[in-house]
């Protein structure tokens, strides 16, 4: 481990809001170069996301409902960070982004990757940002928005277990109205 000197992406939106397109467009690429890389060994995103919900609170129908549900989702073999968000993305002063916090890594479906990336942005009460980013990531890669929103519910579902009190009711609706 070392040091990164430098500004979060988080930081840099918030001290430079007239170049948040650009920022997120560089957060996108970021993602985009993530997502390119394979890593057959990392544990697969599904498997992660099915123990996640089925050690959530919902109740037994809900939680085989959604284990269902993402088992008929793509299965995918990509880089996904887990928990990419702009605080995770390090930008030096010559312009050199570092990618920290890979303890969510897995491999599975940028898709799934980015609408988790959508959610986190969402319950931290970012929602304008939230959507500025996913309108331009399904853009920029050509995902339908249709097919991210497929994801949140199941998202929202696996982020139940180690959610904060004040973030659950948040989840909730996510599930309650996309699923």
């Amino acid at each position: 481990m070392e040091y990164i000197e430098g500004e979060t992406l988080e930081s840099l939106i918030n001290k430079y809001p007239e170049k948040r397109a650009e920022y997120l467009k560089k957060f996108i690429e970021i993602q985009m170069d993530i997502h390119s890389k394979r890593s057959p060994l990392l544990t697969k995103f599904k498997d992660k996301m099915t123990n996640s919900i089925m050690c959530s609170e919902l109740g037994a129908s809900t939680r085989y409902d959604m284990c269902i549900r993402l088992q008929s989702m793509p299965m995918h073999n990509h880089v996904c960070h887990g928990d990419y968000n702009p605080s995770n993305v390090i930008i030096t002063s010559s312009g050199v982004p570092y990618i920290i916090d890979w303890a969510h890594a897995s491999q599975g479906n940028a898709t799934a990757d980015a609408a988790k990336s959508y959610l986190i942005l969402c319950v931290s009460e970012k929602r304008d940002l939230a959507e500025e980013y996913i309108n331009m990531y399904c853009e920029i890669t050509g995902t339908p928005i249709e097919y991210v929103n497929e994801w949140l519910p199941l998202i929202a579902a696996a982020q139940l277990v180690k959610v904060k009190p004040e973030t659950k009711n948040k989840l909730m609706q996510w599930i309650d109205c996309n699923g």
